[in-house]
């Protein structure tokens, strides 16, 4: 039960963020912006090679785990490049598989989470 003095703590389970932008992130962003009186937001998402591990964006607290594929594969959805479909999986395959230690880690520290890792399409 919470107490009205204290903030909802949420972990948003997103496969990309900060740098990265689009709508989902920028979804997330606004929410923990405009709620942020009454939202602790941390995000869960993957690490890119110039990302930090751990960092403040605004009111939103990023943990991003590491993940060993390409960069260029792990940035398939913004279409930036052409990437095969098992490239596509093996990246969502590595990320379910990866994000799972961070996150029972961290689910001690919230009182909600949200995921939003997807299939490739």
């Amino acid at each position: 039960m919470l107490h009205s003095n204290r903030k909802l703590r949420v972990l948003c389970l997103i496969p990309t963020f900060s740098p990265r932008e689009g709508g989902a992130q920028l979804f997330v962003y606004s929410i923990a912006d405009n709620l942020a009186d009454c939202l602790e937001t941390r995000v869960l998402t993957r690490r890119y090679a110039d990302t930090p591990g751990h960092e403040l964006w605004g009111t939103v607290e990023i943990d991003r785990y590491w993940q060993p594929l390409p960069d260029r594969w792990k940035s398939y959805a913004t279409g930036a490049e052409s990437v095969r479909s098992y490239e596509k999986y093996l990246v969502a395959g590595f990320d379910s598989a990866l994000a799972v230690p961070y996150a029972v880690r961290l689910a001690g520290k919230v009182d909600s989470l949200v995921k939003s890792l997807c299939r490739p399409n």
